[in-house]
Parts: C-alpha cells; sequence; structure tokens
C-alpha cells in the first residue's frame, strides 16, 4: 500500500513539472496544493519531505545555522500546506523559485528556525505574516 501511495504522489508531482529533471516551481507547487483532495495529499507529503530534511540539515549540518528541529512536533502537514500557501499568495514571493527553496523559506521564516540568520529581520516579518 505505502509502495502505491509513494507512485501516485510522484506521478502527480512529476507531472506537474514542465520539463523532466527541471525542480518544480513554487506556481506549480500551489496549483497542486490548492487542487484535488489527492493533489493537497500529494502536497502535503511532498512539504513533509521538506520538513524531515529541514530537520537532518540542522542536525547533520551545525555550521548550517539551522535549529535541529525546525518544524515543532504536532505540526500537521495540513499546516505545513496552510502555511506554504499562505507564503505563495504574498505578492513579494518570486514563484517561479524551486518550491523546495520556497518551502525551507516558509518553515524557516514561519518557526524561526536560523534564529542567527543573515536574513533574520526579513524571515521574523514574513513569518509574521503566514503564521
Amino acid at each position: 500500500m505505502k509502495v502505491a501511495a509513494t507512485m501516485v504522489v510522484l506521478t502527480l508531482l512529476s507531472a506537474s513539472s514542465a520539463k523532466a529533471g527541471t525542480p518544480m516551481t513554487g506556481v506549480e507547487l500551489l496549483k497542486i496544493c490548492e487542487g484535488s483532495p489527492s493533489q493537497k495529499a500529494a502536497c502535503e507529503t511532498y512539504l513533509r519531505g521538506v520538513s524531515d530534511t529541514l530537520d537532518f540539515v540542522g542536525g547533520a549540518v551545525p555550521s548550517s545555522g539551522i535549529m535541529e528541529k525546525c518544524v515543532p512536533e504536532g505540526v500537521t502537514a495540513a499546516k505545513l500546506r496552510l502555511v506554504m500557501t499562505k507564503m505563495l499568495h504574498r505578492k513579494e514571493i518570486h514563484k517561479n523559485a524551486p518550491a523546495a527553496s520556497l518551502a525551507m523559506t516558509a518553515f524557516s521564516a514561519a518557526w524561526r528556525c536560523n534564529p542567527d540568520g543573515k536574513y533574520r529581520d526579513a524571515e521574523e516579518a514574513l513569518g509574521r505574516a503566514i503564521r
């Protein structure tokens, strides 16, 4: 069952990308995150993967400045999707940037995962706007 679900998610996400091998953009992710229930589930799975990646980087690469646990325990995948869609609806966000980078920025801002980062003020302002 898990393999079948994973295949569905990968198919939905890869079908959204215009060219094979190019990263999904924020525009493409937003369409999935606001799409059908199965697309929303695919979006949430993708965003959970980004969240897990942030945790890995925070734990494995101390020089990254990212806290070891970025997204707090108990935050649902639906909440990750809400934070992401709120960010992607902001005018100043470059929506054609890679979706994973935008998601990392959104989560870092929402939960202040990089408290000593060089863009701390901007991240705090964005975090207040998307929480």
